[in-house]
């Protein structure tokens, strides 16, 4: 199980990864999934941080399932503030 502060740590990680380079969706689709096998996100009982790392992983599927940056840290905000 993940911790708050672990939770929080991710997500941090993540937004700064997006922040301090230009964007690739396909590039923060990766991270995203690196991210969740490293932290073994899938045993989380956190069902939002689950479905929002498989969704941002999940961008590589097609342009179809793409965000812009600003969406993605919209989203990765959002939980930040959810879980506070």
């Amino acid at each position: 199980m993940l911790s708050r502060d672990e939770k929080k740590r991710i997500i941090q990680n993540m937004i700064d990864f997006l922040a301090s380079r230009e964007y690739d969706p396909l590039e923060f689709s990766k991270y995203t999934y690196t991210i969740s096998l490293d932290e073994k996100i899938h045993r989380s009982d956190d069902t939002q941080l689950n479905d929002l790392i498989y969704t941002l992983s999940g961008m590589d599927a097609g342009e179809e399932f793409t965000f812009s940056k600003n969406e993605a840290l919209e989203m990765l905000r959002s939980y930040l503030i959810s879980i506070d």
